[in-house]
């Protein structure tokens, strides 16, 4: 969703880093160039880039070593943007080297705890909820193929089971 998104919004290249194949495929399929996770991504994202860099890295995944990369992926004056909450803290990400000399800013995305949006009053939580919903009806974005798996409520305990032994197959 967020590389289709990126992509709508003007983006000129867009990488998508992940350790699951099937997500990098999909992400392909949307205009993504696909970063293996076992290489170093943010060295292949500046060489992708001439040595310059990302504008914008986008994290999603929650997990502290992506978020050093998406610092050490983006150009002198780029941004990091942070989607995903850290549950064990971020306190092995390393302040230095590129994030001070290519001095990153880095922003956490609005949460919907009642957090105002960073363009209050412009934007809020109804407004931001009502886009997403429009850009879902006028299918502008695709989820439909993105979903792997439809479990009832009632098997809630087999989806889980399903995502621990699987996780990129869900």
């Amino acid at each position: 969703i967020t590389a289709q998104l990126a992509l709508r919004a003007g983006a000129a290249k867009v990488f998508a880093v992940d350790r699951c194949s099937t997500r990098l495929k999909k992400a392909r399929a949307f205009g993504a160039i696909d970063i293996e996770l076992d290489t170093d991504p943010a060295r292949e994202i500046k060489e992708l880039t001439d040595g310059q860099g990302a504008d914008i890295a986008i994290e999603t995944s929650g997990n502290v070593a992506a978020l050093q990369s998406a610092i050490r992926s983006v150009c002198v004056g780029g941004s990091v943007v942070v989607v995903s909450s850290y549950q064990t803290g971020a306190d092995t990400v390393f302040l230095g080297e590129e994030f001070h000399r290519n001095r990153v800013s880095i922003y956490s995305s609005m949460t919907v705890n009642h957090c105002p949006h960073r363009a209050a009053p412009r934007w809020n939580l109804e407004r931001l909820n009502y886009t997403a919903l429009e850009l879902l009806q006028r299918k502008e974005i695709d989820v439909a193929s993105l979903i792997t798996h439809v479990i009832p409520f009632s098997s809630a305990m087999e989806a889980y089971r399903l995502i621990d032994q699987n996780p990129c197959e869900t």
